[in-house]
């Protein structure tokens, strides 16, 4: 089993509202920690890729950073278009 700590959070009404409009039927904390998981692995992307176009232009990044930007991609794409279970 995962290990959880359970959190509380106040929104405006406003944003809970959106929420709750986008969510569906998925429970509310396994939207929001998907959304979070989602805007965490987006700025891990940016980051690997800002890295990766942080070296020389005339030379190729090393094959582990152009891999670690790969499988960033890759798993960024895979959450966005396969709803894995929490």
């Amino acid at each position: 089993m995962i290990d959880v700590i359970s959190v509380g959070i106040s929104f405006p009404k406003k944003i809970l509202t959106r929420i709750d409009s986008e969510r569906g039927d998925v429970p509310r904390s396994r939207y929001l920690l998907r959304v979070i998981e989602n805007i965490l692995q987006s700025k891990d992307n940016k980051e690997c890729k800002q890295s990766c176009n942080d070296k020389d232009a005339n030379q190729d990044p090393p094959d582990e950073d152009l891999e670690a930007c790969n499988q960033a991609s890759s798993a960024i794409h895979k959450r966005k278009t396969i709803h894995e279970p929490v």
